[in-house]
């Protein structure tokens, strides 16, 4: 699983810029890096072309699913017999069990192509998910959750995603990367983040959002991180991500307010986005402000742009000046 929910990804401040006359072109700390905001004909054709949907159940049963539960049901009368003969059968290390498939430079699969197709971690998390849904719909009543958690021998962006169900009252891990029922691929860990059934579908559009990314489609991206967001609210990094695409098609005030929920949920970490954040909404305040020859205002935001640039070049510094400058000779 690609490093998660406390990723922190600074940005560097980019150079300011003039333009021909008065006018300010900063372009705010993202301008050249801006991708343009297409027409809703375009962002739909970007959809379509993608293959991800904002609909996607990533645990809808299949058939293959659907079987799996049934010879579940009818191996065991108990949850712990049903979980430990699921984990014997999809654990990836038995014949029967699913491939493990890096994650990289594809778009995450759903639990029902993860059977056909193999895949990592938070996708054996998707499987285990789905099949828990279908037995429940057969009656079996069990409790599980998901949890993505960090192995304390790990590199720092590595997570893993691990699903757990209650057996007498205490959780009981469904790991199909350990070989053993009951007990992780790896030592200790520290829990992240836990979600309810529900929730952890969150996680498949946060990935796909990410593949999105990194393939260079910001608009979809930006469309899966709502959706993951709108099913769990609760995770930081995605939050940081929608702030960061809201930065680049400049609309700095929206991107503060994720950077500000992503430094809520995860405090310290996201610090230097919500400051850059806060400048890049001052700087744009004081471009709309000195553009409709308001010249109090203007000096305002861009002195406060100026305060809060704290890793701002000196040639960025000297532009900003420079319009304080103009201002306050325009107020005399």
């Amino acid at each position: 699983m690609k490093l998660g929910f406390l990723q922190h990804r600074h940005m560097h401040y980019q150079p300011l810029a003039r333009a021909a006359g008065r006018a300010l072109v900063a372009g705010l700390a993202f301008g050249a890096m801006a991708p343009a905001i297409d027409g809703i004909s375009t962002v739909a054709a970007q959809v379509r072309d993608s293959g991800y949907s904002m609909r996607t159940d990533p645990f809808l049963a299949d058939a293959a699913i659907t079987d799996i539960a049934n010879a579940m049901m009818r191996t065991a009368k108990d949850t712990r017999g049903r979980m430990a003969a699921l984990h014997s059968l999809l654990k990836a290390s038995s014949q029967s069990g699913i491939r493990v498939v890096p994650s990289t430079d594809r778009h995450p699969n759903t639990a029902a192509e993860t059977l056909d197709k193999g895949g990592d971690c938070t996708e054996f998390a998707y499987v285990v998910l789905a099949v828990i849904n279908a037995m429940n719909t057969m009656g079996a009543g069990i409790q599980a959750d998901a949890s993505v958690v960090h192995f304390r021998d790990s590199p720092p962006d590595k997570d893993h995603m691990i699903v757990s169900v209650m057996m007498k009252g205490k959780r009981t891990v469904i790991d199909l990367q350990s070989d053993a029922f009951g007990k992780t691929a790896k030592g200790q860990y520290d829990v992240l983040l836990r979600f309810t059934p529900e929730m952890a579908a969150a996680v498949y559009h946060r990935e796909y959002g990410d593949y999105l990314r990194d393939a260079g489609n910001p608009s979809v991206a930006m469309l899966a991180y709502l959706r993951a967001a709108e099913i769990f609210d609760g995770d930081a990094y995605v939050q940081q991500n929608l702030g960061i695409l809201y930065e680049k098609i400049g609309r700095p005030e929206a991107a503060r307010e994720y950077f500000e929920r992503a430094n809520e949920l995860a405090p310290g970490r996201y610090a230097k986005d919500v400051a850059r954040g806060d400048y890049n909404t001052e700087l744009k305040l004081g471009e709309d402000a000195y553009n409709n020859g308001d010249w109090a205002g203007g000096k305002e935001h861009f002195t406060n742009a100026l305060r809060l640039g704290t890793r701002l070049k000196h040639g960025d510094s000297a532009v900003i000046n420079e319009y304080i400058t103009d201002c306050e000779a325009r107020l005399k």
